[in-house]
Order: structure tokens, then sequence, then C-alpha cells
């Protein structure tokens, strides 16, 4: 650790950190959480706050172990620029290189009289498309109409297998033509088993060989080993983000109830124990110290 000052940053600055923390800690909107800052390269903030547990009233770690959820998407491009870095993969290059079943993929354009309206592509979806979500896919966490319950009622979330998981979305009609409009989706899911399907791994593996041992992640993956559970907080929220019937508007909650629930405790979930459910864009666990070394190694 350094001091603040080394790296120019103010430490009158700093300690305006901590009461912000306390304060949502103190209204019961987290239970904990771990705070860190680092500038040219001098780690100069590394504070706990709260609870890993309430249950258990485990206080928080330095080295406690969070579900990542969303912050996978950029360990996946990571891991998808790898390959474009050895020229196994394209930027512009369709999907449908990869994923024959993106020729076939029809586009929602409206409804008449109940019966949904459907288009053809009016050219390929692409690898930046997929990357910077303007492929149209999108969520079935989403509310924006009739393609996000079409993939609600096929069951589009987590657990199945990744190759299972999008052949199932590829079924399904994209929301609107590549390129037209951007919006937050599964394409790092795509993404994710386009890597399987070029390196020859599982996904799980190809992160853990080109990225985690690397960078010495050493406690980054997609599940906490068994001696490590004793520093896995518990998860806490309105809603489980992976239940298919879960909408953003169930998953934010009531706004008069500041209180989130225990969803999982350590010991429980996908992620507590050994498993092969891979996604590239939610999934992943891993630690603040082993997230600054994915930062710095951006910088």
């Amino acid at each position: 650790m350094h001091q603040p000052e080394e790296a120019g940053i103010s430490s009158e600055r700093l300690a305006r950190i901590s009461p912000i923390i306390e304060r949502d800690l103190g209204e019961g909107k987290i239970a904990g959480a771990i705070t860190l800052l680092s500038r040219r390269g001098r780690l100069v903030h590394f504070q706990c706050h709260g609870l890993m547990d309430r249950e258990l009233s485990k206080p928080m770690r330095p080295d406690a172990i969070f579900r990542l959820f969303s912050m996978t998407k950029p360990m996946t491009t990571v891991a998808l620029l790898t390959l474009f870095e050895r020229g196994l993969v394209r930027l512009a290059q369709p999907a449908s290189d990869f994923l024959p079943a993106f020729s076939n993929l029809k586009v929602y354009e409206g409804e008449s009289e109940g019966i949904l309206k459907l288009a053809d592509l009016t050219r390929p979806v692409t690898i930046r498309d997929l990357l910077t979500h303007t492929s149209g896919l999108t969520l079935p966490l989403w509310e924006y109409g009739p393609v996000e319950r079409m993939y609600r009622d096929a069951g589009a979330a987590p657990p199945t297998p990744l190759g299972e998981f999008v052949d199932r979305v590829l079924e399904l009609p994209l929301a609107f033509q590549p390129g037209a409009r951007w919006r937050y989706s599964v394409s790092h899911d795509v993404i994710a088993r386009i890597i399987e399907l070029v390196s020859g791994q599982t996904y799980g593996d190809y992160l853990k060989e080109n990225l985690f041992d690397p960078l010495g992640m050493e406690d980054t993956g997609f599940y906490v080993a068994e001696e490590k559970l004793d520093r896995y907080c518990a998860e806490y929220g309105f809603a489980d983000i992976t239940d298919p019937d879960v909408t953003f508007s169930i998953w934010l909650g009531d706004e008069g109830r500041l209180t989130p629930r225990l969803l999982r405790a350590a010991d429980e979930g996908l992620e507590a124990k050994p498993h092969q459910i891979y996604r590239g864009g939610i999934g992943l666990v891993s630690t603040a110290s082993d997230c600054l070394r994915f930062c710095q190694m951006l910088l």
C-alpha cells in the first residue's frame, strides 16, 4: 500500500469513500463491500466494509470472493481478442462462419392481429455486433416486447450447457436488424461459445489458460473451490436474476423495500461447487485483488 499523495491522490478526498459506503450499510441497501483504488500502478486505498454474510455475522475480509455477474463480459471480450490477435477471428467476420444458425435468423418487425411479423436479415450479424451489443439479440430480463417474452418462454437463461443455451437462443428471432441499435443482451454468451469452437477448449479452460493463469488471478473462475468457501460472500437481492421468469422490474424490487433478502448462502448455488455451465456474460467469481490485476493489464 502506498501513500495516496505518491500517486497524486488526495487523502482528504479518499476519506469521503467510507462514509458513503457506511450510509448504504446503515440503511440496509448492501451487506458489505470492498473499495479499492489504484493509480499509476500504486495501490492507495483498500478497505473492507460491513459483512460477507449477514446471517452468520461474518465480517468482510480482503480476500473475499464475490460473484462478478456482468463483469464477466470484459473478460470474455479480452478472451475473444486473444483469438483476434492470433488471426483466428476477424471483427467484421459473420458469426455464421462459426454458428451456421445465424444465417437462418429472422428479425422481429412488429405484430398484426396478434401475429408476429418477421423479416429477413438485411446483413449478417458480425463478431463486432456481438461484442458491442448491436447484434439484435436481447435478454429475457428486459420488458421491451414479444421477443423478450419468447426468450422467457423458451427458458433462455442458466443453468444449461453453453452450446445448448446458444442453440436455443438462435432458434428465436432477433429484436432488431444487426447494427440498427444497441441493446444489452446475451451476445457475450454467444462469444464464449465461438471461443470454444475456435479454440477446441471449454470456455472455462480457455479463460484459465489464456487469461487467469498468466495474470496470476488465482481466485477467479466459474466456481469456488471447497477450501475457499469460507471466503465466499452470501448473495442478496430482491429476485434471482437467473430465474427465466424474472423481469427487470421484478429484479429491481420495490423501491420502498430497502433491505435485499438472502438469495443464496455461500455454500449454495451453482458457483459453490465444480460445474461446467459456462457463460460469457455472467457466472465468474473473483476477488477485488484479482480484478485489480485484470484492470491493470487493460491499462
